[in-house]
C-alpha cells in the first residue's frame, strides 16, 4: 500500500467529551474518504445514493436506505460511484458511552458482545420506513440537532435500543448462555468491587476470590469484560467520583481519597484517561451544587 493510501487514524471532534457523540450528514461530492480508523463506534445511513464502502479488505456498494455500524479500531473508507453522489447520515460515539452499563450483569450479557465479540468488524442491513431502527435513527438525528432538555439521555437510550434491534434480527450474534457462563465465574468478585471499589484491591487478592491463578484470572477477566482488571475498577472509581463531583460538596483531593486513589496525581489521570477531560474540568462543565 503506498504511503497516499495508508490508513490513518482520524482526529475526531467530539461535541461534549462528558457527552462523546456526534451526528452529521456527509455530502462529500464524489463520496471519497480515505481509508481511517478512529476510536469510535460509527453508525452509517444512506439518505440518498450510492457509493462504495471499504471495510477491512472488503468492499462492497451501499445504497439508500442501507445502514451500517462499524466497530471502533476498524480500518474503512468510501470509493465514489461512477455518475453517482450520496448524502450519508453519520452518527458517531466512543464505546464509553454505553459501557457503563457494563456494571450491571444482565446488561454486559448484551453489550460486551455488542462491543467486543463482533469478528468482522461491522454490521450491515438494508431497511425499510417502517422497521424500528430506521425510525431510531432519524430520531436521534433530530434529538442531536434540537438539542431539547435531557436529548442525551435521550440518544444513549435510542443506541441502546438500536443494539436490542441487532440482537431481535439475529444482525448480532451472541452466545448468552456461554457469556453468562464466564459472568456468574466473575460474579462475586464483581458484585464485591461494586461495594468496596475504595478498599484496596489487587490481582493477587481479585484472582483469589474467582479461585483462579493469576495468569489465568488476567486473562479470562479481560476476554470477558473486554477490560483489564486495572482498567475495570478505575472506571468503577472514576464513575463514583463523577457522582459525588456532582452531588457532593468534597473537593477534589476528597473525592480521590474517599473512592480509593492513594494520591490525587494517580486519580487526574486515571479520570482523563476515561472521561478525556480532568475532575476540575468536568465539575466546572457541569456544576449543579448548590
Amino acid at each position: 500500500m503506498d504511503k497516499i493510501k495508508k490508513p490513518y487514524q482520524e482526529k475526531q471532534i467530539i461535541s461534549k467529551m462528558d457527552f462523546p457523540v456526534d451526528v452529521f450528514t456527509n455530502k462529500n461530492n464524489p463520496m471519497n474518504v480515505r481509508l481511517h480508523w478512529h476510536d469510535s463506534i460509527e453508525i452509517l445511513f444512506v439518505l440518498k445514493g450510492k457509493t462504495n464502502l471499504l471495510v477491512n479488505d472488503k468492499s462492497f456498494q451501499i445504497n439508500q436506505n442501507d445502514f451500517i455500524i462499524i466497530n471502533e479500531n476498524i480500518i474503512h473508507g468510501t470509493e465514489a460511484c461512477p455518475n453517482f453522489n450520496a448524502e450519508i447520515m453519520v452518527i458517531q460515539f466512543l464505546p464509553k458511552l454505553i459501557e457503563q452499563n457494563l456494571v450491571n450483569l444482565f446488561e454486559s450479557k448484551y453489550i460486551i458482545p455488542f462491543l467486543k465479540y463482533n469478528p468482522q468488524g461491522y454490521v450491515y442491513d438494508n431497511l425499510t420506513a417502517d422497521q424500528e431502527i430506521y425510525k431510531i435513527i432519524l430520531r436521534i438525528y433530530q434529538e442531536f440537532s434540537q438539542r431539547n432538555n435531557a436529548y442525551e439521555l435521550y440518544i444513549k437510550g435510542s443506541i441502546l435500543q438500536i443494539i436490542t434491534c441487532l440482537i431481535r434480527n439475529s444482525l448480532l450474534e451472541i452466545d448468552n448462555q456461554k457469556l453468562e457462563d464466564k459472568l456468574k465465574r466473575l460474579k462475586p468478585l464483581l458484585n464485591y468491587i461494586d461495594k468496596n471499589y475504595q478498599k484496596d484491591i489487587d490481582l493477587k487478592k481479585a484472582s483469589q476470590m474467582v479461585n483462579l491463578s493469576y495468569y489465568h484470572f488476567s486473562r479470562h477477566f479481560k476476554k470477558v469484560i473486554g477490560q483489564s482488571f486495572t482498567e475495570y475498577l478505575n472506571f468503577i472509581r472514576v464513575l463514583e467520583a463523577k457522582k459525588l463531583l456532582l452531588t457532593s460538596d468534597l473537593n477534589i483531593s476528597e473525592i480521590a481519597y474517599q473512592v480509593g486513589y492513594s494520591n490525587v496525581s494517580s486519580f487526574n489521570r486515571a479520570f482523563k484517561k476515561i472521561n478525556g477531560i480532568t475532575p476540575g474540568e468536568f465539575e466546572r462543565a457541569n456544576f449543579v451544587k448548590d
